[in-house]
């Protein structure tokens, strides 16, 4: 859905960003769903952004057609006209296997894919990460397509994001490229996102793993060679192709290692001068990664644990979903932001108190928590209170466990 500059209450006017989400596999006149939208957001005062609540209209190919409608205006992002056109399928990922062997070496997933909506907005980090990795893409994208010469203003559209395990790295890499398939949509045809096996490199062709990444890359240039598809390339655990080569001069790693470190350099170097490509990497231990390729990324940074406050807002979306899937209740049958809107002091002084506790924990641990707290009731209905009070007992297992698994 292209975007349309409309007035909002509390300020001038603006771009919009509008996102249109299609119903599951559903035949449909994109441009006709686009115009009914459009039509429908252009007469509407937009209350707040987010999800639009579009179950008022009486336009029928809006009913017939449309799931779910967001409203963006990302204040740091320069604008630019966007399409939706999520058709409802779930793509899987298309694994390409080298002839030789029965090892996948890239993944393909075409975008955008229901299997990664919702996931951007699912994402929360204590600062603005999001707004910054989608700044950066956005003007890394808009120099290419203003033919800024790289030569005198130089971008690599590298991006390595590193911290501790389960802190939503590679979340936050597949969320971005999904992103970035709707609003840059009408600049390209066709989106991929290609997930690089990089362990499938050591395996059985260690001895000519430099080779093996040459073969890798020439692969994913090939898939650019379209220059109407916009290839989001992300490398997992970075540090597997770039080891710092100090420790294979020092002997301490293989020089196999040291090729193939060499050969990935050199493939990012050739991917520089294409202009529909982005390198998405992570690393739980930069101190690994040789410093020839940290020089590479327009961006390294640090994804940390969750701060209290993110905490808080994850422990709140869980307990929300439980409610409005009923397993957990309250007097009256309140459901879903019962949380933020009508919860008791004493309900919000317990959810405070579980998202201090779990101070040190990852968001994937704290996500799982609200599971975990449920096994003690077999997954039967509970009052709110009564599972608050759970959930802080399963922060406290936990962390139990995790000090006793570190002094083992």
């Amino acid at each position: 859905m292209q975007s349309s500059k409309r007035t909002r209450k509390d300020s001038a006017e603006k771009e919009l960003y509008v996102e249109v989400c299609l119903f599951d596999q559903i035949p449909v006149n994109f441009a006709l769903v686009e115009a009914a939208v459009r039509q429908y957001i252009e007469h509407t005062i937009i209350e707040c952004l987010g999800l639009f609540d579009h179950s008022k209209t009486t336009n029928e190919v809006i009913k017939k057609n449309v799931k779910e409608i967001r409203i963006d205006a990302d204040e740091d992002v320069v604008p630019l006209p966007i399409s939706v056109k999520l058709d409802g399928v779930n793509h899987e990922p298309a694994e390409q296997i080298d002839e030789n062997d029965d090892v996948a070496s890239l993944n393909i997933l075409p975008l955008p894919s229901l299997s990664l909506h919702g996931l951007w907005e699912s994402l929360l980090f204590e600062f603005s990460v999001k707004n910054y990795l989608m700044s950066y893409a956005s003007t890394a994208l808009t120099f290419t397509l203003m033919q800024v010469d790289s030569q005198i203003v130089t971008w690599n559209r590298v991006v390595l994001l590193h911290g501790p395990p389960g802190t939503g790295k590679t979340s936050l890499c597949k969320a971005l490229a999904h992103r970035l398939s709707i609003r840059f949509c009408n600049q390209f045809r066709e989106f991929q996102l290609i997930e690089i096996n990089a362990h499938s490199l050591f395996s059985k062709w260690f001895s000519e793993s430099g080779k093996l990444v040459m073969k890798v890359f020439r692969n994913i240039r090939e898939l650019t060679e379209d220059r109407q598809r916009f290839v989001c390339v992300l490398i997992d655990e970075v540090e597997s192709l770039t080891a710092a080569r100090t420790r294979a001069v020092s002997g301490s790693e293989p020089s196999d290692a040291l090729r193939a470190v060499n050969a990935m350099l050199t493939e990012l170097d050739r991917l520089k001068s294409i202009p529909n490509v982005m390198i998405l990497t992570t690393s739980n231990i930069t101190e690994a990664i040789d410093q020839a390729f940290l020089d590479r990324a327009d961006i390294v940074q640090y994804i940390g644990p969750p701060g209290v406050k993110a905490r808080h807002e994850i422990l709140s979306s869980c307990v929300s979903e439980l409610l409005k899937r009923g397993i957990i209740y309250v007097n009256g049958g309140a459901q879903g932001d019962y949380l933020s809107k009508m919860a008791s002091d004493t309900e919000k002084d317990l959810l405070t108190k579980v998202a201090i506790c779990s101070e040190g924990l990852s968001g994937r641990a704290i996500r799982r928590l609200p599971f975990i707290a449920s096994t003690r009731q077999c997954g039967k209905s509970v009052e709110l209170v009564t599972y608050l009070d759970m959930l802080n007992l399963a922060v406290v297992e936990m962390k139990d466990r995790l000090t006793s698994t570190a002094c083992w």
